[in-house]
């Protein structure tokens, strides 16, 4: 992970709702999909593991962007 610190449970939960709202508001997934706080366990688990991935590569691409401004 390159010393990346992993997001907190409330920063994924966070990014979780904005992307289960912004996916719906765009028609990404269908609609019979239930939204993320109606997820079963593991559909839940599931999500926020994919949220989490997403956050940890834009962390990884700042610094990366930062080390290059160097």
């Amino acid at each position: 992970m390159n010393n990346v610190k992993r997001p907190s449970y409330q920063s994924i939960q966070a990014a979780a709702k904005v992307l289960d709202e912004t996916g719906r508001h765009h028609h990404w997934w269908p609609s019979s999909t239930p939204d993320y706080e109606r997820l079963d366990e593991i559909g839940k688990d599931e999500f926020e593991a994919i949220v989490e991935q997403i956050l940890i590569a834009a962390q990884q691409a700042d610094r990366e962007y930062l080390k290059r401004r160097k």
